[in-house]
């Protein structure tokens, strides 16, 4: 074997060799479409529909936390200028939290 590395009969290039090593290294990613457009805020007296998903989290800890501060179930919540798709809840275990359950709760409507 003259010990060659491509079909060519030709000792490979570094070129050659990194585009050989991407190929055999990458996954196929898939297709990411582009961008919603963007569209700016509202200006000052201008209204626009907004939605509002409240990010729901329990677990031992905050539940804890909830009755000890006397919370009334205040949470975090992501507002969005257009509806977002469904996003499956996450539960995972953390070290200090516990078991942690993160899910958005159902879509609030604001003008």
């Amino acid at each position: 074997k003259l010990k060659v590395l491509n079909e060519r009969l030709l000792p490979l290039k570094r070129d050659d060799i990194q585009k050989r090593l991407l190929a055999s290294a990458l996954i196929k990613m898939t297709y990411v479409p582009p961008p919603i457009s963007l569209v700016s805020p509202p200006g000052s007296g201008e209204s626009r529909l907004v939605f509002k998903y409240p990010l729901r989290q329990s677990g031992v800890q905050f539940d804890q936390h909830e009755s000890t501060l006397e919370g009334n179930r205040r949470c975090l919540c992501i507002v969005s200028m257009e509806r977002l798709k469904c996003i499956p809840s996450l539960n995972f275990s953390h070290a200090e939290l516990g078991n942690v359950s993160c899910h958005l709760g159902r879509e609030i409507p604001l003008i």
